[in-house]
C-alpha cells in the first residue's frame, strides 16, 4: 500500500498537480523542492534539492553533503519516488543550457536512483518525455522505439532521454523496480505561458485574434488530469517498463486554436499564415496501449 511518496520537482506544473492529487487521497509525502518553504499540503514535509546536483563537476555520490544526506533519508521512509525535476531552458541552441540539461535532467536522475537502489526503495516512477521518439518515425510511436531527438530541442530532449536510459539501467542491472513514464506535450492550470495552449487560451479569452503562424505542425496534446490519474496508478502499481501517456490523437495548430476558439470565444478571429520553409513539422503521436491496458489510461479529446 502506497502511504508515503517523495516527489520531486514538485513545485513544477505537473508536479504541483501530482502532490494535490496525492493529497486529496490522504497519501502522506515529501516534496522536494530547489527552495525550502515552498509551499506544500498539510502534513507534507519538504527537503531541499541537493544544489551541486544542478551543476557539472559535482564530487561523488560517495561523499555526501548534508542535502544530501537529508534527502536519502527521506528516501529510506517513502514507498515510491515519482521523480518529475527537470530543467527546461528558455534556449533550446544555447550550450550553457545543455550543460545544465546533462547537469539536472541526466545525471541528477542517475543520483537519485543511486541513492533510491542503496535504500532499497520500493518503487521509481520517472516521468520521461514522448517528444524524445524520432519525429520522422511512422505512426504513433511506441514504447519499444528508441529515443531520438536529433531535430528539435536536443540539448532538452537528449538529456531527457538519457535519463531514460539510466532508469532501465537501473531496472535491468540492478533490479531497482521503475517506471518511466513518457509524456507528450502536456497542458492545463498552471502551465507555462510560454506554451502554445497558454497562448491561444490569453489570446481567445482577450478577444484578440490568434496568429497561427504554422498551421500544420501536429503535436499530441494532453491534459494535465489525465496524465497524474494514471501516474498515481503507475505509483501504486506493480508493472515496470516504459509506457507512453499522451492522448493518442495528433492536433495540428490550426486545429488546436479551432478547439480553442470554440471553448473560450467563439467568434475569436484566427489568423492563418504559411509556415517559413525550415519550420518543424511537429512531434509524434503517441501509442498509449500499454498504459490503457496496464492502468486504464483513458485521455479525454482536446475539444
Amino acid at each position: 500500500t502506497m502511504k508515503r511518496v517523495l516527489v520531486t520537482g514538485a513545485t513544477g506544473f505537473v508536479g504541483k498537480h501530482l502532490v494535490a492529487r496525492l493529497s486529496r487521497d490522504g497519501v502522506e509525502g515529501v516534496a522536494v523542492t530547489r527552495t525550502r518553504g515552498a509551499h506544500r499540503p498539510a502534513g507534507w514535509r519538504d527537503v531541499a534539492w541537493p544544489a551541486r546536483w544542478s551543476a557539472l563537476g559535482a564530487p561523488a555520490a560517495a561523499v555526501p553533503d548534508e542535502e544530501e544526506s537529508a534527502l536519502r533519508g527521506e528516501l529510506e521512509r517513502c514507498d515510491a519516488v515519482a521523480h518529475l525535476a527537470a530543467h527546461v531552458p528558455s534556449s533550446h541552441s544555447d550550450l550553457g543550457a545543455a550543460e545544465t540539461c546533462l547537469a539536472v535532467n541526466a545525471l541528477a536522475t542517475a543520483r537519485l536512483l543511486e541513492l533510491a537502489h542503496q535504500v532499497g526503495v520500493p518503487r521509481f516512477v520517472h516521468f520521461g518525455s514522448g517528444n524524445a521518439y524520432d519525429p520522422d518515425g511512422v505512426g504513433p510511436a511506441t514504447e519499444d522505439e528508441f529515443l531520438h531527438p536529433a531535430r528539435i530541442a536536443s540539448f532538452y530532449l537528449g538529456s531527457k532521454a538519457l535519463a531514460d536510459l539510466y532508469v532501465e539501467n537501473f531496472r535491468r542491472q540492478h533490479g531497482l523496480p521503475t517506471v518511466s513514464l513518457r509524456l507528450s506535450s502536456v497542458y492545463g492550470p498552471g502551465m507555462s505561458s510560454r506554451e502554445v495552449v497558454a497562448a491561444f487560451l490569453a489570446k481567445a479569452r482577450a478577444r484578440a485574434p490568434l496568429e497561427v503562424r504554422n498551421p500544420s505542425y501536429r503535436a499530441d496534446f494532453v491534459y494535465v488530469d489525465d496524465v497524474v490519474a494514471t501516474a498515481v496508478r503507475a505509483l501504486s502499481g506493480t508493472a515496470l517498463g516504459s509506457y507512453n501517456l499522451g492522448s493518442g490523437r495528433g492536433a495540428t495548430l490550426l486545429e488546436l486554436a479551432q478547439a480553442v476558439c470554440a471553448r473560450v470565444a467563439p467568434t475569436t478571429e484566427i489568423r492563418v499564415s504559411d509556415a517559413p520553409k525550415e519550420a518543424f513539422g511537429g512531434f509524434r503521436v503517441l501509442d498509449i496501449a500499454r498504459a490503457r491496458t496496464e492502468w486504464g489510461h483513458s485521455p479525454r479529446s482536446l475539444g
